[in-house]
């Protein structure tokens, strides 16, 4: 639940003193350290100051994942006490220093084009759409190609095939430290010393009740599978209106076709994909803004988390929903009064600057 996601941020005044571990593993106040006349002050980790955080909705709910360049507050107080038992000597900083954590399901690792990229990111048919107006022989021949792997195999169907194939999904909370070594005991600096002093007490930190209860406060948990589903249901609308626009732009891009696609619909598959992409990854960065805002989905996205569409953008055809537009009611930079465009992006990145202007 993304409305809670910032109170695992928020600071408790219990965690400004020292940690330490007992004997049996648990974790202490110490106050030894407490009371001391020059204690060490570890202002990484010990609640001074919120780390920032990035909070990124999916399926256009208030449910997602986080990232942030910090750690969530119920974790410090073990951190800080792993730190102080692999200390060589007082004084100085920490050994370890938090530099980054995220929280996600992990559906994400099943729907997947590559290592790196979803999917959704690829754009995969504003890229093809473009290569209509390849010129250079390379052009035509990377034009061609994405038309062929287009045409043989719907890129959002796989999506979507993906999705449903996807197993039983988990929530993921990962964590990343930066270690001081030099800071470390000389006995601990070992492999097989320091996985069991440092990796093993950072991992179980993270399933302390203290921290794991913080974890599901924050949580919505739903069925086995039924996560997939949401996405494809939320998304579905977008979808139906993607696969109109190609439908209707595909023949013209087939072999020895004399059309050109309609820039309106080149521009409207762009904004429909990029719409499906936020509603998978839920970065924002994503949105075209400058077309966007002015025909509303990325506004209405700020404002309401869903998109809608000016009363310019007409929904026709025989169901009533294809997505039109009249090019003189196109947005326009003011200041050159040049159409604004979606695509813009993608056709540089496929086709190389050129081919845009």
């Amino acid at each position: 639940n993304l409305r809670l996601v910032p109170d695992l941020f928020a600071a408790e005044p219990s965690h400004h003193y020292h940690w330490r571990y007992d004997e049996e593993g648990a974790i202490v106040r110490d106050y030894a350290a407490d009371n001391a006349d020059e204690r060490e002050v570890d202002a990484l980790l010990d609640g001074v100051g919120t780390p920032g955080v990035q909070l990124y909705p999916q399926g256009y709910l208030p449910y997602g994942q986080w990232q942030s360049d910090g750690v969530i507050d119920p974790l410090r107080p073990h951190i800080s006490a792993i730190s102080h038992s692999l200390k060589a000597h007082d004084g100085g900083g920490p050994v370890l220093e938090p530099v980054k954590s995220q929280c996600y399901n992990n559906l994400a690792h099943y729907t997947r084009h590559s290592a790196r990229h979803h999917i959704a990111q690829r754009g995969a048919y504003s890229a093809t759409v473009a290569g209509a107006f390849a010129e250079s022989a390379k052009t035509k021949a990377t034009a061609s190609t994405l038309y062929q792997a287009t045409t043989a195999s719907d890129p959002h169907a796989d999506l979507e095939g993906q999705m449903k194939r996807a197993p039983q999904t988990y929530l993921r909370f990962e964590n990343v430290y930066k270690v001081h070594l030099q800071r470390v005991k000389p006995e601990m600096r070992r492999g097989d010393h320091f996985y069991l002093k440092a990796v093993v007490p950072l991992s179980a930190a993270c399933i302390h009740p203290t921290v794991l209860d913080a974890i599901k406060r924050a949580s919505k948990v739903v069925r086995p599978g039924f996560f997939p589903q949401i996405m494809l249901w939320t998304l579905y609308p977008l979808r139906v209106g993607l696969d109109l626009l190609w439908r209707k732009v595909a023949p013209t891009l087939a072999p020895g076709s004399s059309n050109k696609p309609n820039a309106v619909e080149v521009e409207l598959i762009s904004v429909f994909e990029r719409l499906i992409n936020f509603g998978h990854t839920g970065a924002m960065k994503v949105m075209a803004t400058g077309v966007m805002d002015r025909l509303w989905p990325s506004r209405a996205i700020l404002d309401t988390g869903y998109p809608a569409f000016s009363p310019a953008l007409n929904f026709g055809g025989e169901d009533g929903l294809m997505p039109s537009m009249s090019v003189d009611h196109w947005p326009r930079n003011p200041a050159t009064n040049y159409p604004l465009v979606s695509s813009r992006c993608s056709m540089e990145i496929t086709y190389g600057k050129d081919h845009f202007t």
